[in-house]
């Protein structure tokens, strides 16, 4: 079953489309500086409350004991991808090579996958893609550094905000427990600044596309071809390769592969 193509999908994309574009109009005069920092909140603050409410709201003890092996979906996913940028990075000069080899390899997959898997499979969408960010981020934060020759402690990814309040969910979401006022206040503010995750990390988007140069740079040509075609055709087919019913709606990959492809 593909995804469902109806008005409400249809009007949440363009709803996302939007706020991008209001963010390429409106925050065309915010510094890069400021933009940074902005984002860093947003990465750091506003995305793990997402995270860790979301997945209170959409997930239980049983949903995780059958889809354990998701994030391990999300890691695989970026490393196939990984792959075609390492295949394509000979393509441009040298000094660009690992950029674009990382450019490749990362998808946008929560801030545009998120609303739009919610409006098509609802809390079950959610859910995958929230799975799925496990994966990417032990990716990113694990093999991202050594993609771009950057030194860092493999360490450090424990300590990563997002992966923190997912290990904190599943604290909360195993046993089964009431959490009682004070857990619901804590979910409640929770709730609330990770509303703000997804539409200001849109806006952001707009305005640091909005900030960049117009003349084509080196390996834009490769890192467009190789995310938006190579990627997610060679992800579509290892996955089918490799379980045979990965085309269900329910199956692991099933709900990622169409947002990513």
């Amino acid at each position: 079953m593909g995804m469902p193509i109806s008005e409400p999908l249809l009007r949440e994309i363009a709803v996302l489309a939007l706020i991008v574009a209001a963010g390429a109009v409106g925050l065309r005069r915010v510094s890069a500086e400021a933009l940074n920092t902005l984002s860093r909140s947003v990465v750091d603050v506003a995305l793990p409350a997402l995270v860790f409410s979301q997945l209170l709201a959409t997930t239980t003890a049983a949903d995780l004991q059958r889809d354990a092996l998701v994030p391990v979906l999300g890691f695989a996913l970026l490393a196939v991808a990984a792959l075609v940028g390492l295949l394509a990075a000979p393509l441009t000069p040298e000094p660009v090579r690992p950029t674009v080899t990382f450019l490749v390899a990362v998808p946008n997959w929560l801030y545009l996958p998120l609303p739009v898997a919610a409006a098509a499979w609802g809390a079950e969408g959610s859910r995958y893609v929230l799975l799925v960010n496990v994966g990417a981020l032990l990716f990113i934060w694990g093999v991202g550094p050594r993609i771009l020759r950057r030194p860092g402690s493999s360490w450090h990814i424990l300590l990563n905000p997002g992966l923190l309040a997912t290990g904190a969910a599943v604290c909360a979401i195993l046993p089964r427990a009431q959490i009682g006022l004070v857990g619901e206040v804590v979910l409640g503010a929770c709730s609330a600044v990770g509303a703000t995750a997804v539409p200001l990390g849109l806006l952001l988007t707009g305005a640091q596309l909005a900030q960049g140069p117009l003349t084509p740079q080196p390996g834009l040509a490769a890192s467009v071809l190789g995310r938006l075609v190579l990627a997610p055709a060679l992800c579509i087919v290892a996955v089918q390769v490799l379980d045979p019913h990965s085309s269900g709606p329910s199956a692991p990959g099933s709900i990622f592969l169409r947002l990513e492809s």
